[in-house]
């Protein structure tokens, strides 16, 4: 798989986990809670350009694992969601 289908797997579970997902502690849905006209967490289109734009950047670093596996996980997410797996999508 090349990088650009990386990125965007990864670009799409970033975008879907801040808009979607409460997340870890409920650290996402605290973040959409916060009333703010430029906050991006409330719309996946949103959301994902300002992911994209990290993602791209943190390609570029030591860190570019975290691309790799927030790619897997949206995959992963994506296979289940089309084979009838279970995955509710809200």
């Amino acid at each position: 798989m090349n990088r650009f289908n990386v990125i965007t797997y990864a670009c799409w579970r970033l975008s879907y986990m801040v808009t979607k997902d409460d997340g870890p502690y409920d650290v996402f849905k605290i973040l959409r809670s916060v009333n703010h006209p430029a906050n991006p967490t409330h719309c996946v289109m949103c959301a994902s350009v300002w992911a994209a734009a990290l993602l791209v950047l943190l390609e570029y670093t030591p860190f570019s694992f975290i691309v790799d596996v927030l790619a897997v996980s949206g995959k992963a997410l994506q296979d289940a969601a089309q084979s009838g797996a279970g995955v509710i999508y809200e």
